[in-house]
């Protein structure tokens, strides 16, 4: 299926899952991460953040009182900032990716203005075995805050490190599908997270296991905080040949982001009354069908306009999908 990604306005521009970003050298530059978002670097990205911007690490759990820390300009470290959940629960991991570098690193969270800043907690192995670190953070007096996060290699020895950096909320639900579960319902967004937007089908790769359903007119409406827009983006994740209909994947690398039946594909005395009715995807710019029309959507986009990005006037979006009896296809991902 398609998918797409479901962000507030105020945020961003589009921030993908497990994109490569360059994040600042001190806190004033950190790279936003969303919740929901996983973020790859390398340390060589990056020089050593001064004393006169971040206070030297102490006090870190599971390992080194200091984190490995090594002043004096040996240390690459890299800074990343995000909102925590109106909750309070915020859970970040680091990972290491290939085999480059080392398996050691230790991650620090500050609170306050990025121009004075102070640790909130520090840990060195508390991902496991492995020496990664992981901070779970629960606390309500966080909700809503900017928090900084700063990545450094344990004692400083290389800058070959590739490593991974992700946010989660547990209690999040960040995949929509618009089916039966979601027909006739709100979804409100919190700020600072990444949605996924599916058809019925959810994401897949594999060509009619992922279909969205037969006979469907599903409706759900997104919300957003007040004084905020919906932005919705579809991604070009697919290859199709339009002559077939048969949808091409190679690695998910594509360059075709709908693909609903856009009718005509039945004939005879026999066929079914919506045989030739396309399958419809369209966008409402509020709460109800009835509020204006912002984009009406069909076919596979070889063919058809894509959807693109949909952005509301206001702080609610509303999409309805319907779809015929004959023919099922991939849908979307957003």
């Amino acid at each position: 299926m398609k998918y797409l990604k479901l962000t507030l306005v105020m945020l961003f521009g589009l921030l993908l899952n497990n994109q490569l970003a360059l994040a600042g050298d001190d806190p004033c530059s950190a790279t936003p991460i969303l919740v929901e978002q996983c973020i790859n670097d390398v340390f060589s990205n990056f020089t050593e953040t001064s004393t006169a911007d971040a206070p030297v690490p102490a006090g870190c759990l599971n390992g080194s009182a200091n984190g490995g820390w090594v002043a004096n300009g040996s240390c690459n470290d890299a800074w990343y900032s995000t909102t925590v959940p109106a909750d309070g629960i915020l859970n970040l991991v680091v990972d290491r990716l290939g085999t480059a570098g080392s398996s050691d690193m230790t991650m620090a969270v500050y609170t306050g203005a990025c121009t004075g800043l102070s640790q909130y907690e520090c840990d060195g192995d508390g991902g496991g075995a492995t020496f990664l670190p992981l901070i779970n953070i629960n606390d309500a007096a966080l909700a809503g805050q900017t928090i900084y996060i700063r990545i450094w290699d344990f004692n400083c020895n290389t800058t070959t490190t590739n490593f991974e950096i992700c946010a989660t909320n547990p209690n999040i639900n960040s995949d929509v599908f618009l089916d039966g579960s979601t027909d006739g319902t709100t979804v409100n967004l919190d700020c600072g997270v990444l949605y996924n937007f599916y058809d019925s089908g959810g994401p897949g790769t594999a060509n009619g296991a992922t279909d969205y359903g037969a006979n469907e007119n599903n409706t759900v409406t997104f919300c957003a905080p007040a004084g905020q827009n919906i932005r919705l983006t579809f991604l070009n994740k697919f290859n199709s040949t339009v002559s077939t209909g048969t949808i091409i994947r190679p690695n998910c690398d594509g360059t075709h982001a709908l693909d609903v039946d856009a009718g005509g594909n039945c004939s005879g005395t026999n066929c079914p009354a919506d045989g030739s009715v396309p399958d419809y995807l369209t966008f409402y710019d509020g709460t109800t069908q009835g509020d204006a029309v912002i984009s009406v959507n069909t076919g596979e986009t070889l063919s058809y306009p894509s959807p693109g990005t949909i952005v509301s006037s206001g702080e609610c979006l509303t999409v309805n999908f319907t779809s015929g009896q004959i023919i099922q296809e991939e849908g979307w991902e957003a």
